[in-house]
């Protein structure tokens, strides 16, 4: 198996594990460590989509596509042909082949980012911003240093993406971290009662799973 691994490792490059079974701990041991600039907790596991995968998508899109106005189509050719892992580094090293630990596929690619200490705040809001980090602060302090909510913003379903992929949404575990972005959902009146081509296209690239595709597609649009 082939995995590569970058950024902030001592020995950065693609390495050959000659194990039936390879996770996450395994590559590490290849690598020397991490430098002194190394955000563990920010790593992310970027993943090529599979024949079988890629196919599952563009069904997914022609049925969206069937229910979508014409100038809402998702072109086929936009879909991407990977997707990243929420993975957590840190507790795969300390803790190796438990769930953390997850099992690599061949070409997956392990990213090490530097520190960044700073928050993204995007969407629904008046001054789309990025901030300082500050540990005291809540995800609602962060909206305010963005101009606080527009009309059209959709509070209830604010949420964050972290730098390792994972997604929390607002009243769910949604921790403050450096290098997060908060994402605040905003919808035009006309939208209100139908899924846009942009919400379908984020579905079906961050979801193998063909019966909620279609379930989702038709049951919001």
């Amino acid at each position: 198996t082939t995995v590569t691994i970058d950024g902030e490792v001592v020995s950065p490059g693609t390495y050959v594990v000659d194990k039936a079974e390879v996770r996450l701990s395994d590559v590490i041991e290849k690598v020397g460590g991490f430098t002194d600039e190394a955000y563990v907790k920010g790593s992310r596991l970027k993943r090529a989509l599979t024949d079988e995968e890629i196919e599952r998508q563009r069904l997914a899109v022609t049925i969206a596509n069937r229910n979508l106005g014409a100038k809402d189509t998702i072109n086929l050719d936009s879909l991407q042909s990977y997707y990243f892992i929420g993975i957590d580094l840190q507790k795969a090293i300390d803790n190796p082949g438990s769930a953390a630990d997850v099992v690599l596929r061949a070409g997956d690619i392990i990213d090490v980012p530097q520190q960044n200490n700073t928050v993204k705040i995007s969407g629904g809001v008046f001054y789309p911003n990025t901030v300082n980090y500050e540990k005291s602060l809540s995800w609602k302090d962060y909206v305010h240093q963005a101009g606080g909510f527009t009309k059209d913003a959709r509070k209830r379903q604010t949420y964050a993406v972290y730098m390792n992929g994972k997604v929390a949404v607002r009243g769910h575990k949604m921790k403050m971290e450096p290098g997060m972005e908060i994402v605040v959902p905003q919808r035009t009146e006309e939208e209100r009662h139908r899924m846009t081509a942009a919400e379908i296209a984020s579905l079906v690239t961050s979801t193998s799973s063909l019966a909620y595709l279609i379930y989702a597609v038709s049951s919001m649009i």
